[in-house]
């Protein structure tokens, strides 16, 4: 939603701006850029770098050369600020991480200290996984795109959204290729998306080539090009085709988990949920989305000893979660059962390190109100008074 949807929007608003300033424009740029803080954490730093890029690259000769340009741009991206701050005030405790970054301070709060679990901490893969994310042809042709943008000098503002394009691009690639970005390896399956954008102008261009009377500088062969491009992304589709349909499962909501969340979400009346880390290969955050729940997530214990997987919040939440799924008779489950206000426990038959019939078995502590192939839903009897 945030790096290959929303960012996506933004930076077309952004190339909007550039061809034709006006109100309209910067208010969409300002919203669609800044609804990016709240879906995803990584996404917003995508965002934070290309906007920094922006600032510093094209914001300054915009001023300086096309002053009506340069104020529209200068005003969306303040009102963008103005919004993310907003937005990310509590989310990413903003205040805390700011008086964190004064000399003399003790610490950055939970903005902070997410930031410093991750610097360094993953390793760049190879450009190999890039080859599979985005498939060959693409990652070819978006080379040939941004081959064609640098040697051509195009105008204003065509050359402003090319910049932007390149600028885009390079980002992603440079934080793939470092730790120091934090998340490489969603740098470099996110560079996709604008290598895409590159792959489709290519082709294009190159498709223009069989215009009648089009000139171009590739001499009589470039109009076999096109046709070998047709051929090569045509053939990529068939084999993407066919292995997601050989696949068994993927991250893919089956019937019995889908049909859960549906019954979660009709009989939704407040409070949280707990429930097992994944349903299949679908995470419990499908669950709780479905559901309409915000919490309680719960990680696999191994995923727990590691900092950078850790949302800003802390570990508190997750390790109550944990508590609940492995002790269903515990005292101190009953305590976080109160805490949360747990609703329901939903769990997966499929999972084996959380015996879902040790809950079952225990009618005085949990009442069954869900069963399928699947998944069990279970209801402390604590809580809701049956």
């Amino acid at each position: 939603m945030s790096a290959q949807f929303l960012l996506v929007f933004a930076v077309a608003a952004l190339v909007l701006l550039y061809r034709a300033p006006s109100i309209r424009c910067g208010l969409m740029v300002a919203v669609l850029g800044s609804s990016v803080v709240l879906y995803h954490s990584v996404g917003s730093f995508y965002l934070a770098l290309l906007l920094a890029l922006i600032s510093v690259l094209i914001l300054p000769y915009l001023l300086l050369r096309h002053r009506k340009e340069g104020l529209a741009l200068f005003c969306s991206l303040a009102l963008l600020g103005v919004f993310s701050v907003a937005f990310a005030w509590g989310t990413y405790d903003l205040p805390s991480l700011v008086m964190g970054l004064l000399p003399g301070s003790s610490g950055a709060g939970a903005g902070g200290e997410a930031v410093s679990a991750v610097i360094g901490t993953q390793q760049p893969l190879s450009l190999q996984p890039l080859l599979t994310v985005a498939s060959l042809p693409v990652v070819w042709l978006g080379i040939l795109g941004a081959v064609s943008m640098i040697s051509g000098k195009p105008k204003l503002p065509l050359g402003l959204a090319q910049a932007t394009l390149l600028l885009w691009c390079a980002m992603l690639y440079l934080g793939s290729r470092t730790a120091e970005s934090g998340f490489p390896q969603r740098f470099e399956s996110d560079l996709g998306v604008p290598l895409a954008v590159l792959a489709s102008l290519a082709l294009v261009t190159l498709f223009r080539s069989f215009a009648p009377g089009e000139k171009h500088a590739w001499g009589t062969m470039t109009s076999a090009v096109p046709l070998l491009a047709l051929v090569l992304v045509g053939i990529q589709a068939g084999l993407n085709i066919q292995e997601a349909a050989a696949s068994k499962g993927g991250a893919i909501l089956t019937p019995p988990v889908a049909t859960a969340g549906e019954w979660l979400k009709e009989h939704n009346t407040g409070g949280n949920i707990a429930a097992t880390p994944k349903f299949g290969n679908v995470p419990e955050r499908a669950v709780l989305a479905m559901g309409g729940y915000a919490g309680l997530q719960s990680y696999k214990a191994k995923r727990v000893k590691t900092p950078r997987s850790l949302p800003p919040s802390g570990i508190g939440e997750i390790e109550d979660a944990n508590w609940v799924l492995y002790h269903p008779a515990d005292e101190r489950t009953a305590r976080i059962l109160k805490k949360y206000d747990i609703r329901y426990l939903i769990l997966s038959k499929q999972y084996p390190p959380v015996n879902w019939r040790d809950f079952e078995k225990r009618t005085n502590l949990y009442h069954k109100n869900y069963e399928n192939e699947a998944v069990i839903i279970l209801a402390p009897r604590a809580l809701n008074g049956s």
